[in-house]
């Protein structure tokens, strides 16, 4: 009688914890796998912002490049223009 009685304190007591112990680590476990993906995400979306700032660099580049090229081609143009009228 004692046995079944201290089996039931026992199971009242230490199976909780027990499932409990066993939740909070598959909780764990999962909030792992959790910060791993979303770590995973912020990589690439940093890759991403990389190529993009790059490529708008370019471009800002680009579009400085052609602007100079059409005030040297203009000033050329004035320029030769200028000496033709003389």
């Amino acid at each position: 009688m004692f046995a079944a009685v201290f089996k039931m304190i026992f199971d009242l007591i230490f199976v909780p914890v027990g499932y409990r112990l066993q939740k909070l680590i598959s909780s764990r476990q999962q909030d792992k796998q959790n910060l791993a993906i979303l770590d995973r995400r912020v990589q690439e979306e940093r890759k991403q912002k990389m190529t993009l700032e790059q490529q708008l660099m370019a471009e800002k580049r680009r579009k400085t490049d052609d602007a100079s090229r059409k005030a040297d081609d203009s000033s050329r143009a004035a320029v030769a223009v200028a000496s033709s009228l003389r």
